[in-house]
């Protein structure tokens, strides 16, 4: 009997050399039980430690609304700093695009760019007009307003893409979730800056959070 017992272990032992003959140059990962998050679910095999390979493939998201000027790189740029204050920038790729052609090329809007480096958030970059393409190079698409999801609805090559697109007030705690990031363009003044800054501030921290499974992530700035 304890012959059979040991003849039966080295049979597995066996097996198991076959199965990773080949393969010692590659480190395994070792993943731990991930969290629940809204916008994506875990699979079941992930309940259990599980063996995977690198390398993590970064989520893609990218934040939309008309011009590409004032809201959407805020946007792009305060996720990116809160993601980067998380420590899990590598896990996310991020961008950001207007539904109209009107401001292609441009800078961000200095009035927006200058209430953001008051809250320490210096960023730049160019204006660019969202493309159906988009579609499928991003994973994520986040409209500022009800408009923008609309235009971007009607974009949308399939359903399955279509699907994709959420709101920025989604993830605000403090908001409607039917609620837009208001545009402060014309006629607001600074203090409508400084209003869209702590709602992008709120909505991207909130995001991140739904993202990563967790409400209490250390992102710094309050």
């Amino acid at each position: 009997m304890l012959e059979d017992i040991k003849d039966a272990e080295d049979a597995k032992v066996a097996e198991g050399a076959k199965v990773t003959e080949g393969a010692e140059s590659v480190s395994p990962v070792l993943l731990f039980p991930c969290s629940p998050v809204p916008l994506f679910t875990c699979s079941p095999a992930l309940l259990f430690p599980v063996y995977l390979f690198p390398p993590e493939t970064p989520m893609r998201i990218c934040f939309v609304c008309l011009g590409n000027i004032v809201r959407s790189p805020l946007a792009e740029h305060t996720f990116a700093n809160l993601a980067s204050q998380a420590g899990v920038a590598h896990k996310y790729k991020v961008d950001s695009a207007g539904t109209s052609a009107y401001h292609v090329g441009e800078s961000p809007d200095p009035r927006m760019r200058e209430v953001a480096r008051g809250h320490g958030l210096i960023y730049n970059g160019r204006s660019r007009q969202f493309r159906r393409d988009d579609f499928s190079n991003f994973d994520l698409i986040i409209a500022m307003d009800t408009q923008n999801r609309r235009d971007l609805r009607s974009l949308a090559p399939s359903a399955e893409a279509g699907e994709k697109i959420h709101l920025m007030r989604e993830f605000d705690p403090q908001s409607d979730p039917n609620a837009g990031v208001p545009d402060p363009y014309y006629g607001r003044g600074m203090e409508g800056f400084e209003e869209v800054y702590q709602i992008v501030q709120r909505s991207c921290r909130g995001l991140l959070e739904s993202l990563e499974g967790s409400p209490h992530l250390s992102t710094g700035e309050g």
